[in-house]
């Protein structure tokens, strides 16, 4: 049995079930169980701190852009920002995505297309 007070399972190794050993090997301490799921972008945590009242969707739809726009150079990304920005200040993130498409694919052809692609990163735009 497991040497884990009120775990009845069988024992494999260390003293410990499957469950608590894996435990034990992956946080250190047997009893200490991490959160499901897959761990959160540091990107999109900053993200959900810029933007509170957007959804997840538009989140998502503003990071796409910026990663489009990381290998432009920062005058590139404010000059989208600005255009996409509405009379109250609002940022229009759909009209973002696509400026940020076609300033892309414009670096692209002006720089032969030897562009550092950071789209599938996860700290994509992160600077």
């Amino acid at each position: 049995m497991c040497t884990i007070e009120g775990c009845n399972s069988k024992m494999i190794a260390r003293g410990l079930c499957a469950k608590h050993y894996a435990r034990r090997r992956r946080t250190g301490d047997a009893n200490q169980a991490r959160k499901r799921g897959p761990k959160p972008s540091p990107w999109l945590d900053y993200l959900r701190t810029l933007f509170p009242n957007y959804s997840p969707r538009t989140r998502a739809r503003f990071a796409e852009a910026m990663a489009l726009l990381s290998p432009c150079g920062e005058e590139v990304r404010q000059r989208a920002i600005t255009a996409a920005s509405r009379p109250n200040g609002s940022l229009n993130v759909s009209h973002l995505v696509d400026l940020a498409a076609l300033m892309r694919a414009e670096f692209e052809r002006d720089h032969g297309g030897d562009v550092d692609d950071q789209r599938d990163r996860p700290d994509a735009g992160e600077e």
